[in-house]
């Protein structure tokens, strides 16, 4: 018999500073909370709630939160190939 080791999908939010810096852990956000106090988290949640629905199993989704230019952004399915550098080019955060 064999069984189903299926990789469920996920989702996580990500803070990028100014400087470029990645912020994912809890314990760091705390620590620049005020700089982010203009998002909506009830949008963010709401966001994260739909991305979870759309994601493909082994698959993961980003909520990108920006510093500059007060953008958030949704990365959906990204794969093996998307690097964290990405996240912080500013053609990412135009588009």
């Amino acid at each position: 018999m064999m069984e189903d080791h299926t990789v469920p999908a996920s989702v996580r939010t990500v803070y990028v500073l100014d400087s470029g810096e990645l912020i994912y852990s809890r314990e760091d956000y705390e620590k620049i909370r005020e700089r982010f106090a203009w998002v909506d988290q009830h949008f963010v949640l709401s966001e994260l709630l739909r991305l979870r629905r759309l994601t493909d199993n082994g698959k993961q989704s980003l909520i990108a939160i920006y510093e500059t230019g007060r953008v958030i952004k949704p990365f959906l399915n990204i794969d093996h190939n998307f690097h964290q550098a990405d996240l912080v080019s500013p053609s990412r955060v135009a588009e």
